[in-house]
């Protein structure tokens, strides 16, 4: 019973791991995509301000 038991337990405790791990770097990947979809967004916004700003002042 128990050589049954052993290798379900690590196997089981393996996919905890990974899961652990996965969810982790998931979270950290998406805080780094939501930083970077941030910061692109207000550029595009100086941006688009910027040029808009400039034709105001060169007509």
């Amino acid at each position: 019973m128990e050589l049954i038991l052993v290798p379900f337990g690590i196997v089981v405790a393996a996919l905890l791991v990974v899961g652990a791990v996965t969810g982790a770097a998931f979270k950290f990947v998406w805080i780094v995509l939501k930083i970077i979809f941030v910061l692109c967004f207000w550029w595009l916004l100086l941006l688009i301000g910027g040029i808009a700003l400039l034709r105001s002042v060169l007509h």
